[in-house]
């Protein structure tokens, strides 16, 4: 499978909406082989976070669809741990 096939999966795997089985069949590959991909190139293990955080809502105008942004920051050492999740 060339390496553009499976940028576009991943790719397309990135709308919420779209799932294995679907993302399978437009792509003409099997079901196991998006899973495949997604579980290489893909870490979905959470980020440990601070024993103390700070969260925030931050406004932005960068982005067009959302307007607001959750910021979530480890209070000690002042670091980022950046999640954006697209809201439903």
């Amino acid at each position: 499978m060339s390496l553009n096939t499976k940028l576009s999966i991943l790719n397309h795997l990135k709308d919420i909406h779209h799932n294995f089985a679907d993302t399978a069949k437009l792509f003409n590959v099997s079901s196991q082989s998006v899973i495949n991909i997604f579980d290489k190139h893909i870490d979905t293990h959470p980020r440990k976070l601070g024993e103390v955080i700070s969260i925030d809502e931050v406004f932005t105008n960068k982005m067009n669809k959302y307007k607001y942004a959750c910021v979530i920051l480890d209070f000690f050492i002042n670091s980022f741990n950046l999640t954006i999740i697209q809201s439903i």
